[in-house]
């Protein structure tokens, strides 16, 4: 023991020993990486603390009993103690006012949108971090080191920041954005409830850190200036976090320091406009932090850029004679769901299809779901044997592939449909690029425009024939 204490605590140089601090968190780390293994005692409490949570949604608590009187709300301000009694007895969708004023705007708006089914599996927790889907300590406190440490998606993203050859407020800006800890309405609102998430500079409906640095048109007119790549410009982002990545893959180290200035300079102009009312042009911003240097190429195709590209290789594959390929696609316009089903043999001819809407709000996963269900209808009038399914939808692909294993409610839904569809087992299903699917999303358009349903075969509409044509030349 005392040898080990000098080793941690003494550090041997040429001229002597040395006092070698040790930092807290370097001794929590496991062995394998340079570290002592003792535990993390905050994150080994929250992981305990899980367990006792999960042990209280698995037990039944009751009024009569003291902890459920603590657990469950004040009788005064909710009446109902079971599901049922937020159900609407006029239509088959829970009471959304009701279920808002319970749980606030942000979570009722999850509740209500939870699919029910009265012949489904019955609802149970997952852990999703164990393999068997149960909660335990362990699992738990590992996912939590791991994250804590950097190892998660991003991780490449969070060494580079910190290289850059910048400015250190601005490498502090860009760590603060990736983990968004920046103070935007949308970000408040989840902290008190009454504050509102509009943008006070467009009244969009949610100010989030996107939107302001991107979407927003003062924003995207500075970021076009520069001739930035349309690849970072035009695409949709669910966070931060992943356009900065896609930047990476794009942009060389000192493009990637400008552009991270240039976000710096966007997000103050951004401040300005909220405590002092004034909004600089687009070009003012952009030239501020130009004239920092005499080099500042916004976009370099030259260098290479700091994470490798993905690389997808595209070429043109011809079916077999024997097989029919089955395009399907949904949207969910006017709190309606859309589909369109299209069906075309090995050279491209149209052999039948179907579109409609309806009335229903489901999640997109549901809603393509829903459209995968109709093509299953066109397939068995169709008397197809051997088909090829094709959606854009890389969530639902990769569930109807992994459904012997899949435990959730969707998994259990496809399950059954395979089941009760038994010519479908032999078929195939993959995942396509939103441009093949242009047509099915057409007709997803012209059913919720025309507000019609229909079932074709060789015989379909004229509008549908045509935009067939440009696409097949396009």
């Amino acid at each position: 023991m005392q040898a080990k204490m000098r080793r941690i605590w003494w550090a041997c140089k040429d001229k002597g020993c040395g006092w070698a601090m040790l930092a807290w968190d370097k001794v929590c780390l496991p062995t394998g990486i340079e570290g002592i293994g003792f535990r993390h005692i905050r994150l080994f409490n929250i992981a305990l603390l899980g367990r006792q949570v999960n042990y209280f949604t698995l037990k039944r608590w009751t009024n009569r009993c003291s902890l459920g009187k603590v657990l469950l709300l004040s009788p005064g301000v909710v009446h109902e103690r079971k599901v049922h009694e937020l159900w609407n007895k006029e239509s088959t969708c829970l009471n959304n006012n009701r279920v808002h004023e319970i749980y606030n705007r942000c979570m009722g708006q999850h509740i209500y949108n939870l699919p029910f089914f009265p012949n489904g599996p019955n609802d149970s927790m997952i852990w999703f971090q164990n393999p068997h889907g149960s909660y335990t300590s362990k699992t738990t406190y590992s996912w939590l080191l791991l994250k804590q440490l950097g190892m998660g998606p991003h991780r490449f993203f969070w060494k580079t920041i910190w290289k850059l050859k910048t400015l250190l407020k601005i490498r502090v800006f860009a760590w603060r954005l990736g983990h968004e800890f920046l103070s935007m309405k949308d970000k408040i609102k989840l902290i008190h409830q009454t504050a509102d998430r509009e943008c006070f500079r467009c009244s969009e409906k949610r100010e989030t850190l996107v939107h302001a640095l991107k979407d927003f048109p003062n924003a995207q007119a500075i970021l076009t200036i520069g001739g930035l790549d349309g690849r970072i410009i035009n695409n949709d982002y669910s966070s931060c976090t992943d356009c900065r990545e896609e930047a990476m893959r794009v942009l060389d180290k000192k493009s990637m320091t400008d552009f991270i200035t240039i976000l710096w300079n966007s997000w103050n102009n951004r401040n300005n406009v909220l405590f002092q009312g004034k909004e600089e042009a687009a070009w003012v911003i952009w030239e501020r932090p130009k004239s920092l240097s005499k080099e500042f190429p916004i976009h370099n195709m030259i260098n290479r850029p700091i994470l490798l590209p993905h690389i997808v290789d595209k070429k043109w594959e011809k079916l077999p004679t024997d097989k029919e390929k089955i395009n399907f696609d949904a949207a969910i316009i006017n709190d309606k769901t859309v589909f369109g089903v299209l069906t075309r043999d090995s050279i491209g001819f149209v052999m039948g299809g179907s579109y409609g809407f309806k009335e229903d709000r489901m999640q997109v996963e549901w809603a393509e779901l829903c459209a995968f269900e109709e093509s299953i209808k066109v397939v068995r009038s169709l008397n197809i044997g051997k088909a090829i399914f094709k959606t854009d939808c890389a969530s639902l692909a990769n569930k109807i592939k992994n459904r012997k294993v899949d435990i959730i409610i969707m998994g259990q839904r496809i399950n059954n449909l395979f089941k009760s569809k038994g010519m479908i087992n032999n078929a195939e299903f993959k995942w396509v690029n939103h441009n093949c699917n242009k047509a099915t999303n057409f007709m997803s358009y012209y059913a919720i425009t025309n507000n019609c349903n229909l079932n074709f075969g060789l015989d379909y509409p004229t509008a549908i024939h045509d935009f067939l044509m440009v696409d097949a030349i396009n």
